[in-house]
């Protein structure tokens, strides 16, 4: 039985995998929603949807374990939120968000020269602000990265980091809390995760 590869909501009636790629939405939503107009974030959630499968199925496909799919949600949507503001940023939105001048008369597609730097590309922005988005993506990056790396480390010294080999053969909804959290999928007596997969 092939559980993995599949797109979630194709194998489980759960509501929480038939929501994952929904809620992919939100955190690229986030960052765009000042200065994004209404129809460009129907461009965001597209790509926001794709990026979440892509980001799932180069998980799977890497052998990295994220059962909650907490990477392709908050890294990759997240990053690409933030990155679709120096593409999407519309003046009209950038003058009401962050009251930048110059950029509240656009009409017929010209804008002030001096809110080309504040603006999205695809609104004759000069790439400026796109610039900008890749930097704070590596400025967050760069500060989660080290943050989780001095906490993992503290978490390791504490000895806390694993649990006993036992609790991970078996599965850790049943030794921790007694139960399955997907009763269709679970391993039958002597059965190993990879006759799941």
């Amino acid at each position: 039985m092939e559980v993995r590869n599949r797109i979630p909501c194709v194998y489980s009636l759960s509501a929480c995998f038939c929501l994952l790629p929904f809620s992919s939405f939100c955190p690229s939503f986030y960052a765009a929603s000042g200065p994004v107009t209404y129809l460009s974030h129907i461009d965001v959630a597209v790509l926001a949807g794709a990026a979440y499968v892509g980001a799932h199925h180069l998980l799977l496909k890497l052998k990295i374990d994220d059962p909650l799919d907490a990477a392709p949600i908050h890294l990759f949507v997240g990053a690409l939120g933030v990155l679709l503001v120096g593409f999407f940023a519309h003046p009209m939105f950038v003058s009401d968000a962050y009251g930048v001048e110059g950029c509240a008369t656009y009409f017929n597609g010209s804008i002030d020269e001096a809110c080309r730097s504040t603006v999205g590309v695809f609104y004759g922005g000069n790439g400026t602000l796109l610039g900008v988005q890749v930097l704070g993506i590596v400025c967050i990056a760069a500060w989660c990265g080290a943050t989780g790396f001095v906490l993992f480390i503290a978490i390791r010294a504490a000895k806390a980091l694993r649990v006993k080999e036992e609790h991970e053969k078996m599965g850790l909804d049943e030794a921790k809390h007694g139960g399955y959290a997907f009763p269709d999928f679970h391993r039958g007596e002597g059965e190993t995760e990879d006759a799941l997969l």
